[in-house]
């Protein structure tokens, strides 16, 4: 494994980080940029991680305060090399393969989402989160959006499907049309839907001269080129129809979801400054949707990377 961009999950961060000071989270991070280095391996933030660990910083009060504090340490460590190495959100990815160009609105966005990456990661954090109190809110504020706009968006998606479905299951006493359904999620059409869907959240509000055959073009694209994390949206589905998926169950933290949808728009067939990626994280489904996707060596958990990097931390990971 060599000549890669490496990307952790919020969580590998936050369990690389757990138990440890600021000085080893710096040890521990130091130490795993060194084995990437001679393997020509970069560690690489998304804006997703980003944001998720940002928004705790919100409130000094929140119960992930001080470990999001550490993890956002780490990941700067992580994906600094001369300067952040950084993954913008799903909706630039979006804007370049649909539009070619980019809004300088949402680069600014990211711009500073990655700016706070690195100031507090390398300055005296406490001090620069209380001067940069409003811009965190902000990201704040916007993670909680994207949640609540999940789960409205999955519930009148499963209202559509079964108008008497309910808590996050469909066709719950109707095993004829729930198995039909699960038929129809096995082919190609329900990841085109989906990729239809992005695509028109992205041209919408925006002046554009798509011919209905250029529409369908770029509509395949996001198909191929998003395919896993279209198949995670599709799995998704399957797991309402089969078992129930309660969004609004805040205990599980079903909302958060949508991060590990927007994570996987990272692990694609395109390459980011001559290299492929690869995505460390320990949740098992979405692996499965890796293999699935035909993309199984880009997903691996973080035991796996570790003998890959041939170190053992004295941590303990979750």
């Amino acid at each position: 494994m060599n000549n890669l961009n490496i990307i952790f999950d919020t969580n590998i961060y936050r369990g690389l980080t757990y138990g440890l000071n600021r000085i080893e989270v710096i040890e521990c991070f130091e130490q795993i940029k060194r084995a990437e280095t001679a393997r020509d391996l970069i560690g690489v933030l998304t804006a997703v991680t980003a944001m998720e660990l940002l928004s705790h910083l919100a409130n000094d009060n929140d119960l992930g305060f001080e470990q999001c504090l550490l993890a956002i340490t780490g990941a700067g460590i992580h994906a600094t090399r001369e300067y952040l190495r950084f993954i913008p959100h799903i909706t630039l990815q979006l804007q370049q393969l649909v539009f070619g160009e980019l809004d300088p609105v949402d680069v600014h966005g990211n711009e500073v989402i990655a700016g706070l990456v690195s100031i507090i990661s390398a300055g005296d954090p406490k001090k620069n989160i209380a001067k940069y109190n409003d811009q965190i809110t902000e990201i704040n504020r916007l993670v909680q959006l994207h949640k609540s706009d999940f789960i409205s968006t999955s519930q009148r998606a499963a209202n559509l499907v079964d108008p008497k479905s309910s808590n996050g299951q469909i066709f719950k006493n109707d095993k004829v049309q729930r198995q039909g359904l699960l038929k129809i999620l096995k082919g190609e059409q329900p990841i085109i839907l989906q990729a239809r869907g992005y695509f028109d959240k992205t041209i919408k509000g925006k002046l554009h001269h798509f011919s209905k055959d250029m529409a369908e073009q770029k509509i395949a694209e996001i198909a191929r080129c998003y395919k896993t994390a279209l198949t995670l949206h599709v799995k998704l589905l399957e797991r309402v129809a089969t078992s129930g998926y309660d969004m609004t169950n805040t205990k599980k933290k079903r909302a958060n979801t949508i991060f590990d949808i927007y994570q996987l728009f990272s692990v694609n067939d395109e390459t980011m400054q001559g290299k492929e990626s690869v995505f460390v994280t320990n949740e098992k489904w979405l692996k499965e949707v890796a293999i699935e996707s035909g993309f199984s060596e880009k997903v691996i958990d973080l035991t796996t990377y570790l003998k890959v990097l041939e170190i053992a931390l004295p941590i303990n990971h979750r």
